[in-house]
């Protein structure tokens, strides 16, 4: 499930992971992630994903520390990991449930 972060859909962090994707609406790569993210979303519709716009959240992604696009962290109160820059959906499945190496 994907959920464009605003104040009516503000992010809430639990004891059950999101996934936190940050973008812009200009970046490239984040448009391509972007369509790896809406696949993943139907084929995993139990994980809630927020898709966070840097340009109109600054203070979140301040608080992420979010220093380069796309940045994607799964997290909980305690962040779980992060990466930045693209990847494929084969490696967001294999990094989520914990089947790969790939470096962040």
């Amino acid at each position: 499930m994907i959920i464009e972060h605003n104040l009516d859909n503000p992010v809430v962090l639990g004891q059950t992971p999101v996934l936190l994707d940050f973008y812009a609406t200009w970046c490239g790569p984040c448009k391509v992630f972007g369509n790896t993210l809406e696949e993943f979303s139907k084929l995993h519709p139990d994980l809630k994903i927020f898709k966070i716009n840097v340009d109109e959240c600054p203070d979140i992604t301040e608080t992420f520390n979010v220093m380069s696009l796309p940045t994607i962290i799964y997290t909980t109160l305690d962040e779980i990991w992060r990466h930045n820059g693209l990847m494929t959906l084969k490696q967001l499945e294999d990094k989520i449930y914990g089947n790969s190496n790939i470096s962040s």
